[in-house]
């Protein structure tokens, strides 16, 4: 991440124009963000527009809907791994059993990928 500091005017500008880039990128109209997270569009809009600072709770429900990671929220774009929060995304969109699932194969994908890279060394 990078040493730039910002002041919370410029952190609250941040955040919001990244729930703003996140809820366009899925095509959600600010009232289907609120459907979804129970949250008042106006709350969103005021998110959106840097002149709120928002609870814990309230940033959870949108970490949540959005299917993110909390450091997603804040990273700067250079610090973003947007393959890594479409994992994120869909592993969050399955059921318990679908997640275990999904965790299985993965460790078995990467200890394959690990083994196979120590021994072509």
């Amino acid at each position: 991440m990078s040493d730039k500091r910002f002041t919370p005017d410029e952190n609250l500008k941040k955040l919001g124009k990244q729930v703003r880039q996140l809820r366009k990128g899925r095509k959600w109209s600010q009232q289907k963000l609120s459907d979804i997270s129970g949250l008042a569009v106006r709350t969103i809009s005021r998110i959106e527009r840097g002149v709120m600072n928002p609870s814990f709770e309230v940033l959870a429900a949108l970490v949540d809907v959005l299917g993110i990671s909390f450091d997603f929220l804040f990273a700067s774009p250079d610090d973003q791994d947007t393959g890594l929060q479409e994992m994120i995304g869909l592993y969050r969109a399955c059921p318990k059993q679908g997640q275990r699932l999904i965790l299985a194969s993965t460790r078995a994908m990467v200890y394959e990928l690990i083994n196979t890279d120590a021994e072509s060394k």
